[in-house]
């Protein structure tokens, strides 16, 4: 079964519910460096940081400085302020959070609307061998899989 996700307008969704638990800079920080399937240490070395700090960050047992933020972000040729779009420092998920193919088909009209914070959260976590999704169809085909077993 095939569904064909077109690039689709966001439609002024709202942030999702605030029972979410959110995404943490570390978590924000670790989906940049998978999505640009870099290890800890190389991302480290190019932040000009240990690859022990950076586990530490990403496992949130620690926050970063300012500097430390903005040199991360470099890496990721990122400005700071986008390093940091979809952190809320108060515990709640925005669409900006999510990874760029869910996103997509959090923002589709005929699927979007059943992609509840848990379905999201799960969707934006999950690894298959190593890796994760990365289109909307991609995700699309994960979350129908998943729907049919749970």
């Amino acid at each position: 079964m095939t569904h064909a996700l077109a690039a689709q307008a966001p439609h002024g969704r709202p942030p999702l519910p605030a029972e979410d638990p959110g995404v943490t800079l570390g978590q924000r920080i670790q989906d940049l460096r998978t999505a640009h399937d870099l290890q800890q240490r190389e991302v480290a070395k190019l932040a000009g940081i240990t690859p022990a700090f950076l586990c530490d960050i990403e496992r949130g047992r620690t926050n970063p400085s300012l500097d430390t933020c903005a040199r991360l972000a470099v890496v990721f040729s990122l400005s700071l302020q986008d390093l940091m779009t979809g952190v809320n420092f108060n515990g709640g998920r925005t669409l900006g959070a999510l990874p760029a193919g869910l996103r997509q088909l959090a923002q589709h009209p005929e699927f979007g609307p059943q992609l509840n914070a848990d379905w999201l959260h799960l969707l934006s976590r999950i690894e298959y061998q190593g890796r994760r999704p990365v289109t909307p169809e991609q995700y699309l085909c994960l979350f129908l899989a998943l729907r049919r077993i749970l």
